[in-house]
């Protein structure tokens, strides 16, 4: 690998992907310089497509497209291309968390009027909750397989909907982590596990 360079924000795209696929401590400086090099050029795009009342902030769908790049890179899945930088490239996996993220918003909102806007529940076939009580069930055991700390860090960012910032000073304060780049490492290799038990 080429001798990587002491600050973040003069790493090239190679030296980044590189740094992920060796692992360890040059997993985690490779993410740093990621997020360093790209932090605001990706909030400031997020900031300008989201509606002012959301939970969550723009710097979340950049850590979590951090995330998804990381996965992306050690299973293969991401080759660099001649004209298409990493930077178009996380821009594109951010934009499809943000408009995920606002659709399942604009659902919600749907399904709350039409099922609790009138005052009476749906009626549900029974088979349909069976299948939806199994289909739980395999879910659940999957994040049991993952570890107890996954286990937390999943049910808070995802079930709870908690900013990456409140997530990681609430791991921190109760010892469970040294510091947020640690829990993002973290969080990365939670969703690793669980997308490897699917």
């Amino acid at each position: 690998m080429n001798q990587l360079l002491k600050s973040s924000s003069f790493w090239s795209d190679q030296q980044i992907i590189e740094g992920i696929l060796i692992g360890g401590k040059a997993e985690n400086d490779a993410i740093g310089a990621l997020f360093d090099k790209f932090k605001n050029i990706l909030i400031r795009f997020l900031a300008n497509k989201m509606p002012k009342n959301t939970a969550k902030e723009p710097e979340d769908f950049v850590w979590e497209g951090i995330e998804a790049l990381v996965i992306n890179v050690k299973k293969g899945t991401y080759q660099p291309q001649a004209g298409i930088s990493l930077e178009a490239y996380i821009k594109t996996i951010c934009k499809n968390l943000w408009h995920r993220y606002l659709t399942s918003e604009v659902a919600r909102d749907a399904r709350q009027e039409t099922y609790f806007g009138f005052g009476s529940e749906p009626d549900l076939d029974i088979s349909e909750l069976i299948i939806n009580k199994e289909k739980w069930d395999y879910y659940l055991s999957i994040f049991d397989k993952a570890g107890k700390n996954c286990k937390e860090i999943l049910h808070l960012s995802f079930a709870e909907d908690m900013p990456m910032k409140e997530l990681a000073e609430k791991l921190i304060s109760e010892g469970k982590y040294e510091n947020d780049q640690v829990v993002r490492n973290a969080k990365s290799k939670c969703l690793k596990k669980i997308i490897d038990f699917l």
